[in-house]
């Protein structure tokens, strides 16, 4: 997690609530495959992953690295789209719960965003993404 990130106040409750539902439900309940992941924010921050997923996401980080920014590659690989994680789909959170303070900022040179984008309370930029389970 970057360290311009910070939890939304009622962020840890709806963390709670999701990882719940991905262990009750996440191994079995979409049809697309395991969930190797849980993305809860933006761009890199605010990925949880499974443990026994490290050395997929290791592998994908040293095969695409020149064709693709490394937290494109995160979420590609989480989200089951790159060949090495092909058995892995990506839970989100409905709502963004960590604010990102340097929100202005993007990894993406020339990318400027205004301030108030991608803060709390904001829908999850993979809520609705075709593949990614949402509780």
């Amino acid at each position: 997690m970057e360290d311009d990130f910070e939890w939304c106040k009622p962020g840890w409750t709806e963390l709670n609530a999701l990882l719940y539902e991905v262990f009750l439900h996440g191994v079995s309940q979409p049809p697309e495959g395991k969930i190797c992941g849980i993305f809860v924010a933006t761009g890199g921050s605010g990925l949880l992953v499974r443990p026994s997923v490290i050395p997929l996401l290791r592998n994908a980080l040293q095969t695409y690295t020149f064709d693709l920014n490394p937290d494109i590659i995160l979420q590609d690989c989480l989200r089951g789209t790159l060949p090495p994680c092909a058995e892995c789909r990506l839970a989100a959170s409905r709502r963004l719960l960590l604010r990102h303070t340097g929100a202005n900022q993007s990894t993406y040179g020339g990318r400027m965003y205004p301030e108030d984008r991608w803060q709390c309370g904001w829908r999850q930029p993979f809520n609705g993404m075709p593949g990614v389970w949402v509780p």
